[in-house]
C-alpha cells in the first residue's frame, strides 16, 4: 500500500511539473531578458560616457575623472592621450587603448589606461549585493576626416570583453560614427589671412614653402602695401610676386560670414561650444588670463574683447598648438613665440627692434592687419592639422547606430 501511495505521489509530482513547464520556460526566459536589457544599457551608458569625456577639454586622471593639474606637470585631456594625427597625410590615429568601467551600485567606476586594455575586478557581492553591469569601448578611425568609429561592449556583469575574463551571462555590442561638429572646415592657405587691408612693412618675413598647401604667403580680400623690404618666401623658384594674392573675392563678407566659413556654423554656436575656453576680455586682456587658462591645459581659447600682450611670452609648441579666437582687436608686441593659428577681427603686430618675434602656423584677421618687424609669420600645415579638431564636439552620426555585426 504504502509503495502504491508512493508511485502515485512520484506520478503527481511529474504531472505537477509537466504542467508548470511553461512557467519555468517563462522565468528562464525573463532573466535572460533581464540579462540582456542590463548588457544593451550598459552598452548605451559606456557610448554616452565616452561622449561626455571625449567632449571634456579639461585634463584627466587615470579614472577619466577631471583634475586640476599639478605644477610642473603638462595636463592632457582624454583626446591628446587618445588621439593622434598624422601630420603627413592628415589622417586621424586612435591609441590602441581599451577603457572599462563597472557599476558599483553608486555610479560607474572607471579605468583609462595610457595604452591596452584596462582590467577591472568584479564588486565583492558581500559587500555590494546585486547586478554590477560593466562596459568597455574602442575607437578607431573613421571614414571622413576627423569621424571615429566607436564599438563598446556592455556585459551584465564583469567579464571577457567588459574588462574581465569570465563569461557574462549577457553581452552587446554596439557601434557609431563620430563625428565633430565646429571643427576647422578650411584651413588658411597663407601665412597671413585677412579679409581686409594688410599693411606690411620692413623687418617682415613670409613664408610658406610647401606647393602642395598653394605656396601662398600672404592672402588679403582688399588692398596690401608691402615694404621693398619685406621677405617673401614662397616654393622654391617661384617669384616673390606670386607668392601673394589682394582683393580676394573669396574673403569678402562679415566677420560672422568668415567664420561661417571656416567652421560651418555661426559665430555665437561656435562659441558656445565646450571645446572653447572664454575669457571676459571687454575691459581688455593683457595675456595673465590666457596664460592661465595655458597653465590649466586648455588650447583653445575665446577672448570676447581686444587682447593687448607685450612680450617676453611663448604659448603652444608644435605638438600641442594653439588655437586663439580674439573677438576684438589683437595688438601684440616685444619677444613673442607662438605656435597654432591666431583668428582676430584686426591683427596689429608692432615687434621691437632686437627682440624675437614671429608665429609658426598661421594667422587670420578677419579685418585689417598690420604687420611691423623683426617679425616672422611661417605657415606650418602640421601645426594647423594638430589644432584641426581641437574645438570641435563629437556628436553621434544618425544612422551609423548598430548593434549588429556587418564587418
Amino acid at each position: 500500500m504504502l509503495a502504491l501511495l508512493l508511485v502515485l505521489l512520484a506520478g503527481l509530482a511529474l504531472a505537477l511539473l509537466y504542467s508548470h513547464r511553461a512557467l519555468i520556460f517563462e522565468q528562464r526566459s525573463a532573466a535572460l531578458q533581464l540579462r540582456s536589457a542590463l548588457a544593451l544599457h550598459a552598452a548605451e551608458a559606456g557610448r554616452d560616457w565616452l561622449l561626455v569625456r571625449l567632449n571634456h577639454p579639461g585634463p584627466l586622471d587615470a579614472g577619466c575623472e577631471p583634475v586640476a593639474p599639478t605644477p610642473g606637470s603638462t595636463p592632457t585631456s582624454l583626446r591628446e592621450r587618445w588621439l593622434d594625427l598624422d601630420p603627413a597625410t592628415g589622417e586621424l590615429r586612435a591609441a590602441a587603448v581599451r577603457p572599462a568601467c563597472v557599476h558599483d551600485g553608486q555610479g560607474w567606476q572607471c579605468l583609462c589606461p595610457a595604452a591596452g586594455a584596462a582590467v577591472s575586478s568584479a564588486p565583492d557581492p558581500a559587500t555590494s549585493p546585486g547586478d554590477r553591469p560593466a562596459f568597455a569601448l574602442s575607437l578607431a578611425p573613421g571614414p571622413r576626416p576627423g569621424s571615429l568609429r566607436l564599438s563598446v561592449t556592455g556585459c551584465s556583469s564583469v567579464g571577457r570583453d567588459c574588462g574581465g575574463d569570465a563569461a557574462p551571462d549577457a553581452r552587446v555590442t554596439l557601434r557609431q560614427l563620430l563625428q565633430p561638429l565646429g571643427a576647422l572646415l578650411h584651413l588658411p592657405g597663407a601665412a597671413l589671412q585677412a579679409g581686409g587691408r594688410v599693411t606690411v612693412e620692413d623687418g617682415v618675413t613670409l613664408q610658406h614653402e610647401d606647393p602642395a598647401g598653394g605656396g601662398l604667403v600672404l592672402q588679403a580680400g582688399a588692398a596690401v602695401t608691402l615694404d621693398p623690404r619685406t621677405r617673401l618666401l614662397g616654393p622654391p623658384g617661384r617669384p616673390a610676386a606670386q607668392t601673394w594674392v589682394a582683393q580676394d573675392p573669396s574673403l569678402a563678407g562679415s566677420a560672422d560670414a568668415q567664420l561661417r566659413r571656416l567652421f560651418g556654423l555661426a559665430a555665437d554656436t561656435v562659441a558656445g561650444l565646450p571645446g572653447w575656453q572664454r575669457l571676459d576680455c571687454r575691459s581688455g586682456c593683457d595675456g595673465t588670463a590666457v596664460e592661465a587658462a595655458l597653465a590649466q591645459g586648455r588650447r583653445s581659447l575665446w577672448l570676447d574683447g581686444d587682447l593687448q600682450l607685450t612680450g617676453p611670452a611663448q604659448w603652444g609648441d608644435a605638438q600641442r598648438p594653439l588655437l586663439l579666437r580674439v573677438r576684438g582687436q589683437a595688438r601684440l608686441a616685444g619677444a613673442l613665440q607662438l605656435h597654432g593659428l591666431l583668428i582676430a577681427d584686426a591683427i596689429d603686430w608692432q615687434a621691437s627692434a632686437g627682440a624675437s618675434a614671429g608665429l609658426q602656423g598661421a594667422a587670420i584677421s578677419l579685418g585689417d592687419a598690420r604687420l611691423a618687424g623683426p617679425l616672422w609669420l611661417r605657415h606650418d600645415r602640421s601645426v594647423l592639422l594638430r589644432l584641426r579638431d581641437l574645438p570641435g564636439l563629437y556628436l553621434p552620426v544618425p544612422g551609423s547606430w548598430q548593434d549588429f555585426d556587418n564587418r
